[in-house]
């Protein structure tokens, strides 16, 4: 019995409300209810901080040797943590965002919040982070981590780390062989979240967490057992030193020996930061990933929209999302009103495994069907054009032989064709 076809125009598009849980990626993290005790504790910790600020304590009580820039009254007026004024008096919006990530951090006890404060405070005073922005620690640790120029579906930033790149034996060697090197690594894990907190808002309600995604395809075996124990001190450090910055560590590509073992690694960070790790067998990254970003800010390489240095789709395009069920066809049409023009798509597919076929129908009956891609396996996001020389529309062709639902992103552009004449001359 041949499959029923279903055809879903172009006009579909992604919703947030969706239910359908393969693509609506939903906080496990209750929201933060701002009881009204709650808000007391909040009050209470502006006041002790104006108070340490104003008389000089806020790094710490005990004595403190302070350079004479520090010691002047106009320094701790102006203090800042993570761009934003601390001093509330100041009244500035993101003053309070800032100090609420403290109180969290610490189950809303006050006094432990408050030596938090003056622990992170005192530390970046001791670390000089100016200095350690302008350092330059080595061309791999720049080709290791990027960050994302676009959001997550919840509006965190997202940073990348690729540790691919020392699939080179030689450059593995000379970054982790020596405790120097070390040192260096760490500095730059510390440089990398700086730039990080950079491109944070922390008005209420704007973007003040990061997803923080670890790639490790194609790292070398040493250098995967050796990650737990040079990552233990790094999520320390970035536990008391950036509370609430990170929102998740997702480990892509990771084996299955590593969840185990890193989970032994982990014992000494709190519960609620031990949630925030998520492992990713191979076969799952895009399923994944496309729950947390959206297709078209999800690299290509994770089974996402996006292309590097994409000139094609430059701007914001709508995202066809379409369910395939199992042992069933479902088509998306792009109709096309006018002759001379170039239709453009990208396409993926949620793990794949299905197949594709794309077809051109002229509207004029008398007028004959052009196959464009005879139908074949998903192996990657596929990007593909055709010229239309008549109206009519494009109908691709999602077949999907599984025994699980299957689901498609889908994006166009139609833009009229640019012919390039050459000139010739006489000789």
């Amino acid at each position: 019995m041949p499959h029923e076809e279903k055809v879903y125009p172009v006009e579909n598009t992604y919703s947030d409300q969706e239910s359908d849980g393969e693509r609506v990626y939903v906080e496990k993290q209750i929201p933060l209810a701002m009881t009204i005790s709650k808000n007391k504790v909040l009050y209470e910790f502006r006041c002790k901080v104006e108070d340490a600020i104003q008389n000089n304590y806020i790094f710490k009580k005990e004595p403190f040797h302070f350079t004479k820039s520090t010691k002047n009254k106009v320094y701790l007026n102006e203090l800042r943590l993570w761009g934003v004024p601390l001093l509330p008096s100041k009244g500035h919006e993101s003053t309070d965002v800032v100090l609420l990530k403290f109180l969290e951090a610490r189950q809303f006890k006050l006094s432990e919040a408050f030596k938090l404060l003056q622990r992170t405070l005192k530390w970046r005073m001791e670390m000089d982070m100016e200095q350690i922005l302008q350092e330059k620690l080595g061309s791999d640790l720049e080709e290791l981590g990027h960050i994302g120029n676009t959001k997550a579906i919840k509006g965190h930033s997202v940073c990348y780390k690729k540790y691919g790149i020392y699939k080179n034996k030689d450059l593995y060697k000379g970054r982790f062989d020596s405790n120097d090197k070390y040192e260096d690594y760490l500095r730059w894990n510390i440089q990398f979240m700086e730039r990080c907190v950079q491109t944070l808002d922390f008005r209420p309600g704007g973007t003040n967490s990061i997803i923080s995604i670890i790639d490790l395809k194609d790292a070398p075996a040493p250098l995967i057992k050796e990650l737990p124990t040079l990552h233990k001190k790094t999520l320390v450090l970035f536990q008391d030193y950036y509370p609430g910055i990170i929102d998740r560590h997702v480990i892509v590509n990771a084996p299955l020996w590593l969840l185990t073992f890193h989970a032994l690694q982990l014992r000494t960070l709190t519960q609620i930061n031990y949630g925030k790790f998520v492992f990713v067998r191979p076969l799952r990254v895009s399923k994944t990933l496309l729950k947390l970003i959206a297709p078209e800010n999800l690299p290509v390489e994770y089974g996402g929209l996006k292309q590097e240095h994409d000139e094609l789709f430059t701007s914001h395009k709508t995202v066809l999302h379409q369910k395939v069920k199992p042992g069933s066809v479902e088509c998306i049409q792009i109709p096309v009103d006018k002759a001379g023009m170039t239709v453009s798509w990208d396409l993926t597919v949620v793990g794949f495994e299905v197949s594709y076929k794309g077809e051109f129908i002229p509207n004029d009956d008398c007028s004959y069907q052009v196959l464009i891609q005879r139908e074949k396996k998903f192996g990657k996001t596929i990007r593909n054009s055709f010229h239309v020389r008549e109206p009519g529309k494009i109908v691709l062709h999602i077949r999907n032989t599984t025994y699980k639902n299957k689901m498609v992103f889908c994006r166009h552009l139609i833009q009229p064709t640019v012919t390039n004449f050459t000139l010739s001359k006489k000789i």
